[in-house]
């Protein structure tokens, strides 16, 4: 995992476990009140609006800052997370991040915009697998991108596996102090295909 991306990591686990252990204590605290549905995002709107148009393209943003500045309210974090690999997914599918010779100055933006925030979400999942509650989550979502990464977006020679994203999942589960995501790796996608089996072995060398 390169020095950044492992210092972006480590920065939002560190935040997410301080914000839940606060989160908690005010839980203790607080008493009766039913306003918190109320107070949620609607997480499935901001989804829906950006499928729908670029032009709310921005609600990525906010969906990724619920993501990191709500880590104790599984409530958010766990949709928001999942809404992203969504859009992400299907933007990934209609070609959106992909670079384009003749893409306009405008177009050429948006998609460098695109791939940054998809980065920033990426590093997001990386930090929840240090969480106990959103591990196996985090992994699943990671895996589904790099699937779909692998899948529409290409180099040169066509398509291509996004190993340095793989590395640093497989890091994750390595070091996650959730043991058990060790042994869903195992169950889920190591146990399961070649090229897993392969990339896991070259990553682990």
């Amino acid at each position: 995992m390169p020095g950044t991306v492992k210092d972006s990591v480590a920065k939002l686990a560190a935040k997410r476990k301080s914000q839940e252990n606060g989160d908690s204590s005010k839980k203790r605290r607080k008493s009766g009140g039913g306003g918190e549905a109320d107070q949620q995002p609607n997480i499935e709107k901001l989804e829906a609006e950006i499928l729908e148009s670029r032009k709310h393209y921005n609600n990525i943003a906010t969906l990724i800052s619920l993501a990191n500045e709500k880590p104790g309210d599984k409530d958010i974090t766990i949709p928001a997370v999942e809404a992203l690999c969504r859009v992400f997914i299907r933007l990934l599918a209609l070609g959106n991040l992909v670079n384009k010779r003749d893409a306009s100055e405008k177009d050429a933006t948006v998609t460098t915009w695109l791939r940054e925030r998809l980065s920033e979400y990426q590093t997001t999942l990386l930090s929840m697998m240090y969480d106990e509650v959103l591990a196996a989550k985090a992994m699943m979502l990671s895996m589904a991108l790099v699937k779909a990464v692998a899948q529409h977006l290409q180099d040169k020679e066509g398509p291509a596996f996004p190993r340095s994203y793989f590395v640093d999942i497989l890091e994750a589960v390595l070091q996650s102090p959730v043991e058990r995501l060790r042994a869903e790796f195992v169950a889920e996608f190591l146990g399961k295909y070649d090229d897993i089996r392969f990339y896991t072995f070259q990553g682990i060398k």
